[in-house]
């Protein structure tokens, strides 16, 4: 388990079952189309698809120097964001402005204590979700994407039904 809790969508659809366990977590997405993104380089690879799904949703990606460097080389645009220790333009700058939709933090174990704790801590204190785990950010944007094709739907779950219907957990 990598948190406590769970919600539970239910659809016909895995996309809208996934829609509605975000909704059921209080995830009302998107408001500004931002997200920080900072991965470690053993992930970057598997992350490049989720940006790109990301961007061509529309939503602007800030990415710490070694992720914004990757995404460049990739042909993915992203902007520039320092680390919490430097002066300006940090990480926490634009969590404080309250523009910021999510935050996509992959950290490396040396990271784990320093900076990654600390970007963590902050935007759960200032009620901006935050995802450590790329298979949980690839959810939500493919679940995000369902929900601006379709209209969410009742789905009818009485004994009598004898639809299947799908079930997706976030934990």
């Amino acid at each position: 388990m990598k948190a406590t809790g769970e919600v539970l969508g239910i659809s016909e659809y895995v996309e809208e079952a996934m829609y509605k366990a975000f909704m059921g977590t209080g995830l009302d997405l998107p408001k500004h189309k931002k997200v920080i993104c900072t991965v470690k380089d053993s992930a970057k690879e598997e992350f490049l698809p989720i940006a790109k799904e990301y961007h061509d949703f529309g939503y602007d990606l800030y990415a710490t120097q070694g992720t914004y460097d990757f995404l460049q080389s990739h042909g993915i645009p992203a902007r520039l964001v320092n680390r919490i220790n430097d002066k300006e333009n940090t990480i926490f700058d634009l969590i404080l402005t309250e523009t910021v939709d999510l935050v996509i933090d992959i950290p490396t174990r040396n990271n784990n204590l320093k900076d990654g704790f600390l970007i963590r801590r902050f935007a759960v204190e200032a009620g901006v979700p935050i995802y450590t785990s790329l298979d949980t950010a690839r959810a939500l944007i493919h679940a995000l994407e369902a929900k601006h094709d379709n209209k969410i739907s009742l789905v009818d779950t009485s004994p009598s039904c004898k639809k299947f219907i799908t079930l997706y957990s976030i934990v």
